[in-house]
């Protein structure tokens, strides 16, 4: 192999080990990212669920999500009723 060769050969393995070093880099980034959001999605979660423990439900809420409550006739027998709720959604 002539020094050409070997040069030519010897950049194209430095370009190479250059790129993986790049796309290490850039995939170290994306790890940190993702875990970043993650970590926001798992605090907005907790936060939901938190807000989801109503002990009675805002009439606010109540306007804004449900479109109609039918309630049936309470059956003697069993003092049961049906309850029928259809959603905005």
């Amino acid at each position: 192999m002539n020094t050409a060769t070997l040069v030519a050969v010897t950049a194209a393995e430095l370009a190479l080990i250059i790129l993986v070093l790049l796309f290490f880099i850039r995939l170290r980034r994306s790890e940190q990212m993702l875990s970043a959001l993650q970590s926001n999605q798992d605090d907005l979660m907790e936060r939901a669920r938190e807000l989801l423990k109503l002990e009675t439900i805002p009439r606010e809420l109540v306007v804004g999500l449900v479109e109609k409550i039918e309630v049936g006739e309470k059956h003697r027998s069993t003092g049961q009723q049906n309850v029928s709720i259809t959603w905005k959604f």
